[in-house]
């Protein structure tokens, strides 16, 4: 009996050291790292203190926004797109957080969409991200996850960290290439395909609109990000992406309608009552005059290649510079 309680005992001393130290690694020593892909990327389209205009965001902006484009219509003043997939604004807010890089004497364009703010979408998905939850303090983070979702993102911070070492390993130390970049030298990444207009869509079993919440953590990360923005760039411009013809004709008028135009409106708000004058929200959501078709998108979100082409010409005659 006396072995039994010694092994528990040793057990449960072994169990207790394993989570005060995965504690203290992701609340002491994580926050300090840059988990999201910015850092790589900045990196491999190389970018310097000549870029006066960076493009940022999630995929959309990655896949729809050519800065070649925009370097010709302002007289090259020197355009990288550093968007990346389901990439927050957050994550920009802390790349450039966190970096010597001087921005008061840039211009910043950010994609943003209402999934960046959905406090739903709590579970480790790319939605929410690495970057964002080790941005979180301890405090915010027993508020916004149960004790599971918290080991989960631990586990997968550990995962990520242990990935970009043996990366780091393998391209430093044995030459070996693991991967291609899928982007052009100035960050834009081009998809060719069509939307598929025979697929079947049902509007509410559709998961990321399913039980949304716009009230936590994450809309205060999404402010904060935007404030942040206004302070440290000479001018930020956030777009909310034009959908497909086809999709906004399923939802026009649902609730997936609806809460798209709710984020907006708060968006609006947030950035009216704090007198940001130097950010600038462009809804090309309820656009009508965009000359987008549906033959411009490979989905009912994205547009392809071509698309990418149309939707930048309208755009940079929505900006300046």
């Amino acid at each position: 009996m006396k072995k039994f309680l010694h092994r528990l005992l040793i057990y449960f001393l072994f169990l207790g050291i394993l989570i005060l130290s995965n504690f203290f690694i992701v609340e002491l020593i994580y926050p300090k790292i840059d988990f999201s892909d910015i850092k790589n990327k900045f990196k491999n389209i190389n970018a310097d203190d000549s870029i006066k205009v960076f493009i940022g965001g999630d995929s959309r902006a990655e896949r729809q926004i050519i800065p070649e484009i925009l370097n010709d219509k302002f007289g090259g003043v020197g355009v990288k797109n550093l968007a990346c997939g389901a990439c927050e604004i957050t994550r920009f807010k802390n790349f450039f957080q966190n970096t010597n890089f001087s921005t008061t004497n840039k211009i910043l364009i950010l994609s943003t969409s209402i999934f960046q703010v959905n406090e739903s979408i709590n579970y480790f998905d790319p939605w929410y991200s690495l970057s964002s939850f080790n941005s979180l303090n301890v405090f915010q983070k027993y508020n916004s996850f149960s004790f599971k979702n918290y080991l989960i993102f631990s586990i997968e911070s550990h995962k990520f960290l242990v990935k970009e070492k043996l990366k780091y390993f393998l391209k430093e130390y044995l030459k070996y290439s693991y991967s291609k970049v899928p982007y052009n030298e100035n960050g834009f990444r081009p998809v060719k395909g069509f939307l598929d207009k025979k697929k079947e869509i049902n509007i509410n079993m559709n998961p990321l609109y399913s039980n949304i919440h716009m009230e936590g953590i994450r809309w205060l990360k999404f402010t904060e990000s935007i404030y942040f923005f206004s302070n440290n760039f000479k001018k930020t411009y956030i777009l909310i992406p034009p959908p497909s013809k086809y999709w906004k004709k399923i939802i026009i008028g649902t609730f997936i309608d609806k809460l798209n135009q709710n984020f907006i409106r708060k968006t609006k708000n947030y950035i009216k009552s704090n007198d940001l004058k130097n950010i600038v929200l462009i809804d090309f959501y309820n656009d009508p005059n965009i000359d987008l078709l549906d033959i411009h998108f490979y989905d009912m979100q994205h547009t392809n290649s071509e698309g990418a082409k149309v939707f930048t010409k309208y755009l940079s005659g929505e900006i300046c510079f």
